[in-house]
């Protein structure tokens, strides 16, 4: 046997000994391709105009929530859905009635929304699957190529 393949095996676990003591000494994190961290992608921001802000002054101007925001908040309150979970989309929107569908991302499967616009307020007036009651649909006025059939009692009838 060669007097040198014993001190090699000797010299190759002490350079392995001391790599293992400086990655545990020093946390050196080896991360998968998937969690390293992306090169910055620019993208432009919709620009907001500034304001002055009067440093004595508590008033700071704040943007008018969208019909988006609103809808959003309407269904939270209807749907009692955590805010995190709750995914949404209006797939239409004339400004006094609007419809989508709604899901907590927690959840198997979802459901459809109709709201209706009042007092510059949007009501969420049906959640749900099927047919819905006429009293959450008629006094609104939705399209009947969104619901052609409603509720009334045990029976379904035309709109």
């Amino acid at each position: 046997m060669d007097n040198k393949t014993p001190i090699a095996i000797i010299i190759g676990s002490i350079i392995i000994g001391i790599f293992i003591y400086l990655a545990l000494n020093f946390k050196i994190q080896l991360n998968p391709i998937s969690e390293r961290k992306q090169p910055n992608m620019v993208t432009q921001e919709p620009t907001q105009p500034e304001t002055k802000q009067n440093p004595t002054s508590t008033n700071i101007p704040t943007q008018a929530p969208t019909d988006h925001d609103l809808i959003e908040s309407a269904l939270i309150d209807e749907t009692e859905i955590d805010p995190d979970s709750l995914e949404f989309d209006i797939s239409e929107n004339d400004g006094s009635v609007a419809r989508g569908s709604v899901r907590d991302i927690n959840s198997i499967g979802g459901a459809m929304w109709f709201a209706a616009k009042t007092n510059n307020t949007w009501q969420v007036t049906f959640v749900g699957h099927g047919v819905p009651e006429c009293d959450q649909v008629n006094p609104y006025n939705y399209p009947t190529s969104w619901v052609d059939y409603c509720m009334d009692g045990a029976n379904t009838v035309a709109r």
